[in-house]
């Protein structure tokens, strides 16, 4: 049985591809694919030097995001407009992978372990993180989650996995607001009442947490990007002072 890492990108993320790559790389042999989310002719030939760089051509230009009374999230719903049509492209990725067992990992994470133990956890076929609290409740209060909450930055799943081809048959059809990958994955595993294993948050925390024992490190947002940022031009310093 294969196992293996993928991970998705496009033009305007392929900046940080070397940065993944570089930590990863550090600790973890396993082979990589490569969701193209729509690289440049240039991220391509990086990807390649990577692994296996898969083409994510799906059109999902039917997708919406309606306007909302609450405007707290509509202020969110603008902020991630730009981001949507690539975000949800995440699950025909994830069915899309090479590998009989796949753990996917966002660019936007620092690996700092061995990722092989985050294969146990899709014996049940699908596994991810849960919501941090205060998101889940945010996400209640606004209405657009209906229950328990769960995070797409870190999911380890089986080829053959109901919960992914649900995931996938919903993002396709869904025509009403919702602005996430992770949102509609979180309506799927509370309609569909499908068991799934919990990953432990240390598997993917967010970064503004200053976790130390954390084994994956998460930066989203636009400030998390600044961080990330911020370590590439430290290297590039580095390197040159030396």
């Amino acid at each position: 049985m294969s196992k293996g890492v993928l991970i998705g990108c496009d033009s305007e993320m392929e900046i940080y591809l070397g940065w993944w790559w570089s930590h990863y790389k550090k600790w973890n042999g396993l082979p990589v694919a490569i969701a193209d989310f729509g690289l440049s002719e240039q991220g391509k030939e990086n990807a390649r030097g990577i692994g296996q760089v898969i083409e994510i051509d799906v059109d999902l230009s039917d997708a919406v995001i309606s306007s909302s009374e609450h405007k707290a999230l509509q202020s969110t719903i603008n902020q991630v407009r730009k981001c949507i049509r690539v975000w949800q492209k995440k699950p025909f990725a994830l069915s899309r992978s090479p590998f009989d067992q796949t753990v996917w990992i966002d660019l936007d994470c620092e690996i700092k372990a061995d990722i092989g133990p985050v294969f146990e956890y899709c014996h049940d076929g699908f596994g991810v993180i849960a919501d941090e609290p205060h998101y889940e409740k945010w996400c209640n209060e606004m209405g657009i989650l209906n229950g328990a909450g769960y995070d797409t930055s870190v999911v380890a799943y089986t080829k053959e996995s109901q919960v992914l081809k649900s995931w996938v048959e919903t993002t396709h059809e869904w025509k009403e607001e919702f602005w996430g990958d992770d949102r509609i994955l979180s309506h799927v595993i509370e309609k569909g009442g499908y068991k799934v294993d919990t990953i432990p948050e240390e598997w993917s925390s967010n970064y503004a947490r200053r976790n130390s024992s954390a084994k994956i490190v998460h930066y989203p947002t636009a400030n998390g990007k600044a961080e990330i940022i911020k370590q590439l031009i430290h290297g590039q310093l580095t390197r040159n002072s030396r």
